[in-house]
C-alpha cells in the first residue's frame, strides 16, 4: 500500500514570525529539503511542503516552525509542556468501543488563546492524521470539542450506524451513523 503524503501550506509571514528569524529566499528553499521533507513550491507568500509519515509533529504551521526553527538553531531541543493528572475528568469507554477502537487517549489542554485561525489549524492537522496515519478514519479518529459543552462523566460506546442520530458539525438536519459517514 502507498504511503499517504500530505502537504502542509505555510504563510511565510506567519511562519517567520513563528520560527524568529527571516532567511533568504535561497537558504529558506535549502533547509526546507533539508529538513527531511519535500518542497514542493515557494509562490507569492505561500510556502507548500510535503510531510513524510514519520513525521506527524510537521503537520501543522506550529509544529513545521518548531521542528525548523530547531533544525536552524534558533531554539534547540525538545519542548517541555507540563502535563497533570485529575481525577475529576472521567472518560468511561465500553467494551464495546475496544473492539473497533483497542486503544483510547484523551487530554484536556488549558490556557489556549484560540482564534479563528487557530482552530482552523488545529482543524486541518487533524485531517491530516485522519487521512494519513487514520487511512482515512479506518484505523484512528480525532475529536475536539470545548470543555464548557461536555457534560462529565464522558461514555465513549460504539454504535451500529442506523441506531442513533444527531445534529453533526456545521449540520443542518439531524442524520443517523450511516448518513453521517457517506455524506459529511
Amino acid at each position: 500500500m502507498d504511503e499517504i503524503m500530505p502537504t502542509i501550506n505555510l504563510n511565510k509571514n506567519v511562519f517567520e514570525k513563528l520560527v524568529g528569524k527571516k532567511l533568504t529566499l535561497d537558504k529558506l528553499k535549502d533547509r526546507i529539503s533539508m529538513l527531511g521533507t519535500d518542497l514542493e513550491s515557494i509562490e507569492g507568500n505561500e510556502i507548500i511542503v510535503e510531510v513524510f509519515p514519520n513525521r506527524p509533529d510537521m503537520l501543522s504551521e506550529q509544529g513545521f516552525a518548531r521542528a525548523f526553527s530547531s533544525f536552524i538553531g534558533v531554539e534547540k531541543g525538545l519542548r517541555n509542556y507540563t502535563v497533570k493528572k485529575n481525577n475529576k475528568y472521567v472518560v468511561k469507554i465500553e467494551d464495546a468501543v475496544k473492539k473497533v477502537r483497542p486503544y483510547t487517549a484523551c487530554a484536556i489542554v488549558k490556557g489556549l488563546k484560540l482564534d479563528d485561525e487557530k482552530i482552523n489549524g488545529i482543524i486541518q492537522i487533524q485531517e491530516k492524521l485522519h487521512v494519513s496515519f487514520g487511512r482515512n478514519r479506518k484505523k484512528l479518529a480525532i475529536g475536539i470539542y470545548p470543555l464548557e459543552e461536555i457534560k462529565l462523566p464522558i461514555t465513549y460506546t460504539a454504535k451500529k450506524p442506523k441506531s442513533f442520530k444527531f445534529l453533526p458539525l456545521e449540520g443542518k438536519k439531524e442524520m443517523d451513523g450511516l448518513q453521517i459517514l457517506s455524506q459529511h
